[in-house]
């Protein structure tokens, strides 16, 4: 909820929200704007 409300976005590493009441999947990350977040994915699935 912090990260929304600061304009940031979320994501498990399927790509869904990340959920508070829980079962996401793991890692999740949370970044300044979803293009971020997608790059920051995208490393975390091929391991660079």
């Amino acid at each position: 909820l912090l990260v929304t409300e600061a304009g940031g976005a979320h994501a498990t590493l399927s790509g869904a929200p990340f959920r508070i009441a829980g079962g996401n999947d793991l890692p999740f990350t949370a970044a300044r704007d979803t293009a971020t977040v997608q790059r920051i994915l995208a490393a975390l699935r091929t391991g660079g």
